[in-house]
C-alpha cells in the first residue's frame, strides 16, 4: 500500500513499510488527475488522484463515516498506523470528498510529544480514527503547543472566509451546520441514555431556519413541523447520512459489549413559542444480548418479539 507525503514543498508517495523509518526523497512530480465526481475514495492510495488545489473548501470540524467528530487541532490515530499519534491540521473538501491532512508527532527524549518534521498524510476522512497510543496527547512540547494554535486561528479564519464569500457557497454553509448540528445531537444522546428510564428530550436550540429544515426533512412551508423515524417502520438509513455510524446505541459501561441501550424511534420536532426552537424526542430500550456488527438486526427482531407479547397477553 502507498501513501501520499508532503515533505514542506510539494506531495509525493511511498509504501507504507518504508514510511516510519525513514524520510524519503521526492520523486519527480506526476501529473495531476482528476476522479469522477459521484465516487467515494475507498481507500488511502486513492487520494494522490483527487487534488485539487484550486476548489478545495476548509472545515473547521467533520464527522467520519464510522460517526468520529473530528476537528482541527486535536490529536487521532489513522488506519494501518494505530500506534502513531498524528496532529489533525486540515480538512478540505475537493469534488465532494472530504481530505484531511495529519502531521504525525512523536514523543522526544524527555517524553514530551513533538511534530515530526516534514513528514504529513493525507487521507480520506474515514481513515481518521480515535488515538490509539496510550502516551498521553496533553504532554505537549512548547513548539507543538503554538502549532495547534496555529492551527485553530488559520482554520478559523480560512472558514470564515468562505461562509462569508460572496456570492454565498451555500452547499458550503449548509455542509457547515451539518457537521454543528450532527455533533450536538451525537454528544446529546450520548450523555441521555440511563437506565432510569427509556425517553428523553434533546433541547437543541434555535433553529436555522436556512439549513435545519432541509437537514432535518422539515417542510416549515407545508405546516410539517415534525419528523419521526422507527427502527421498524423506517429504519435509520437517512439518519446514518446525517450522524453516521453508531449513533444509536451505547454499552452500559464503558466498552462492555455485553449490555447496551439502542434508540427504538426518533422524532424531530419544531416549535415556535418564545422563538423557533427545535427538538430531538429519543425512545430506547436495553438489549438482553450482546452488541455485534448486525445488532439493528436483533433488535429489530427483539422489538417485535415484545410486541407481540405485549399484544397477546
Amino acid at each position: 500500500m502507498e501513501m501520499r507525503l508532503y515533505d514542506g514543498k510539494e506531495y509525493f508517495t511511498r509504501s507504507v513499510s518504508d514510511l516510519l523509518t525513514k524520510m524519503p526523497e521526492p520523486p519527480v512530480k506526476k501529473r495531476k488527475t482528476t476522479r469522477a465526481l459521484d465516487q467515494q475514495p475507498s481507500s488511502i492510495t486513492q487520494i494522490d488522484e483527487q487534488v485539487d488545489d484550486g476548489g478545495s473548501k476548509p472545515y473547521m470540524c467533520a464527522i467520519t463515516p464510522d460517526g468520529l467528530v473530528i476537528s482541527c487541532g486535536e490529536f487521532y490515530s489513522v488506519r494501518d498506523f494505530n500506534n502513531n499519534i498524528f496532529l489533525l491540521s486540515k480538512i478540505v473538501e475537493i469534488n465532494t470528498n472530504f481530505i484531511c491532512t495529519m502531521v504525525l508527532c512523536k514523543a522526544n527524549e524527555k517524553g514530551l510529544l513533538c511534530q515530526t518534521e516534514g513528514l504529513e498524510l493525507s487521507v480520506a476522512c474515514g481513515h481518521v480514527i480515535r488515538c490509539t497510543n496510550t502516551l498521553s496527547t496533553k504532554t505537549l512540547c512548547k513548539k507543538l503547543l503554538v502549532k495547534q494554535k496555529e492551527i485553530r486561528h488559520a482554520t478559523f479564519i480560512a472558514v470564515k472566509d468562505c461562509l462569508g464569500a460572496s456570492p454565498p457557497l451555500s452547499c458550503y454553509s449548509k455542509n457547515t451546520r451539518r457537521f454543528q448540528l450532527a455533533a450536538k445531537i451525537r454528544e446529546e444522546l450520548d450523555k441521555s441514555f440511563s437506565s432510569k428510564g427509556f425517553k428523553i428530550t434533546l433541547k437543541l436550540g434555535i433553529l436555522d431556519l436556512v439549513h435545519d429544515p432541509g437537514l432535518l426533512g422539515l417542510n416549515l412551508k407545508q405546516g410539517v413541523q415534525k419528523r419521526e423515524f422507527n427502527l421498524i417502520s423506517t429504519g435509520f438509513g437517512e439518519l446514518d447520512l446525517l450522524l453516521g455510524k453508531g449513533w444509536d446505541y451505547k454499552f452500559h459501561s464503558s466498552q462492555d459489549p455485553s449490555h447496551f441501550y439502542f434508540v427504538v424511534n426518533l422524532v424531530f420536532r419544531v416549535f415556535y413559542q418564545p422563538a423557533p426552537t427545535f427538538q430531538v424526542l429519543v425512545k430506547y430500550s436495553s438489549a438482553p444480548f450482546t452488541w455485534s456488527e448486525n445488532y439493528r438486526t436483533r433488535c429489530k427482531e427483539y422489538v417485535v418479539k415484545k410486541r407481540n407479547e405485549v399484544e397477546c397477553s
